[in-house]
């Protein structure tokens, strides 16, 4: 008669396996068929909802918030995060005003901000550590707000994700889709006046806009 409680080896060993400490941030199993530890997978994560409205014209594009940025609920929510200070560079939103007067002044100068990813596990920060990414329907929201015509990715990852994952998005017709260098606190070589003059491209585009010839609704 087996004098054990557990009714298999494998109820035993799922037993040992459990963490006496509740707060660890990655839990380990011992798999049943050799003993071998392994790491549990992180839990998953999910993004930022769009900052987007009818009369966007411009989509930036980053890879996933920061763990700051999903803390607070804003994007780019960490302070050294150039971000805020380009578009005030470049559009006057002051970078220490309110985080919900500055997403207005987004939407007024025609300015919508997603993430690629919608989903995903990671430990940190870090775009490297990002793992089982899950695509935005970024194709969905396009179609859906026909005015945007310029997709300005911020950063190597959101531009490579989007490759893999969205290739769609770079075969709209009449879409242009360009790489940004990236404005997160870990890719410092360039000053923020020097990523500006490269995020200038979008307010040029939005100023071409702005001098388009405008139809009105009898064609003429």
């Amino acid at each position: 008669m087996r004098s054990s409680a557990f009714e298999s080896p494998l109820e035993f060993v799922l037993h040992s396996c459990v963490s006496t400490t509740s707060q660890e941030m990655v839990f380990r199993n011992r798999c049943a068929d050799g003993g071998q530890i392994l790491p549990n997978k992180l839990p998953p994560l999910s993004g930022l909802p769009p900052i987007i409205d009818e009369r966007s014209r411009v989509l930036v594009l980053g890879s996933f918030p920061s763990v700051q940025s999903l803390e607070k609920r804003q994007y780019y929510g960490n302070r050294l995060n150039q971000f805020w200070g380009i578009m005030e560079t470049l559009f006057g939103i002051d970078r220490d005003w309110a985080y919900a007067r500055r997403t207005v002044a987004l939407l007024d100068g025609g300015v919508a901000v997603w993430d690629v990813i919608a989903a995903c596990r990671r430990e940190g920060s870090g775009d490297d550590a990002i793992k089982d990414a899950e695509a935005n329907p970024i194709m969905d929201m396009l179609r859906s707000h026909p005015r945007i015509q310029y997709v300005a990715f911020n950063g190597s990852t959101a531009w490579a994700t989007a490759r893999r994952l969205l290739p769609g998005v770079f075969q709209m017709p009449g879409a242009h889709c360009e790489r940004m260098p990236s404005t997160s606190p870990k890719h410092a070589r360039r000053s923020l006046e020097e990523k500006a003059a490269s995020w200038a491209s979008i307010r040029k585009w939005l100023r071409m806009c702005d001098n388009e010839p405008q139809v009105n609704g009898d064609g003429n």
